[in-house]
């Protein structure tokens, strides 16, 4: 019985320590981005994307989500600043490939995110939740590992392996059911970015255009249980384009 109550306080300690420690590391990378936001390459275009950003936020509902540009990332993220500010960081080279109205489509799906910000909560203590327990396990681990290599008996030996298997299976499952539902919250954040735009050619277009340029997620995992498949965080965009197709009726005209 000490063995599960040390397990279950060490594991949510380490959860709540991993919480606290990314959220830091995030704001504190966010807000060097805004460093880097003030002095935009091209002015023009800058302003261009800004306003975009500035009526998909009205038409949302949300706050206006500051624009950065950082060389650092593969695309385009939202993400949040020590003061909870929003912040769509957007690497400069990633705009030369797509048009302002594919770039529009990209930034109504990042503030689509906005309007379902538990879906992200969600998705984020589920992971620090699965850190911790595959940390807490490998910690039960080292603990059976002396215990079965040590001379004098050492208690509950049977129990801290027990709950080592069950923390490396929980943490398997756990991750797996956080990947299915951010999938689930991708497919409705498009939903979501296709009313803000009135029409999902936008958004088919942009996922056409990733699909060329050979981005992230174009292979479809349709019918696959791969690791890939079942640990994926977002829908393959040929599934994505063939959800809009499926859903175009439901898409308010502005």
């Amino acid at each position: 019985m000490l063995a599960f109550e040390l397990f279950s306080a060490i594991c949510v300690g380490v959860t709540l320590v991993l919480a606290i420690q990314i959220y830091a590391a995030t704001a504190a990378f966010v807000e060097e981005n805004l460093k880097q936001a003030n002095f935009p390459e091209n002015p023009i275009l800058y302003g261009k994307l800004c306003m975009m950003i500035h009526v998909l936020s009205l038409r949302a509902g949300v706050p206006e989500p500051t624009l950065a540009m950082n060389k650092n990332i593969p695309e385009l993220e939202i993400t949040w600043s020590r003061q909870s500010k929003a912040v769509i960081s957007v690497n400069p080279e990633w705009l030369k490939r797509f048009t302002l109205v594919e770039c529009m489509a990209a930034f109504a799906h990042e503030i689509g995110h906005l309007t379902r910000p538990i879906g992200l909560l969600v998705f984020c203590v589920l992971h620090a939740f699965v850190m911790s327990l595959y940390i807490t396990s490998t910690t039960a681990f080292m603990y059976w590992l002396l215990a079965i290599t040590s001379p004098a008996p050492i208690p509950e030996t049977r129990t801290v392996a027990l709950l080592m298997y069950a923390g490396y299976f929980s943490g398997f499952v756990i991750s797996a059911f956080s990947s299915f539902l951010k999938r689930r919250d991708e497919y409705a954040v498009d939903m979501i970015a296709a009313n803000l735009l009135g029409e999902i050619a936008p958004l088919t277009d942009l996922f056409d255009a990733f699909i060329y340029f050979g981005g992230s997620d174009t292979e479809s995992l349709k019918g696959k249980y791969s690791l890939r498949a079942i640990f994926s965080t977002h829908p393959s965009l040929p599934e994505r384009i063939e959800r809009l197709k499926m859903n175009a009726h439901k898409v308010k005209k502005l």
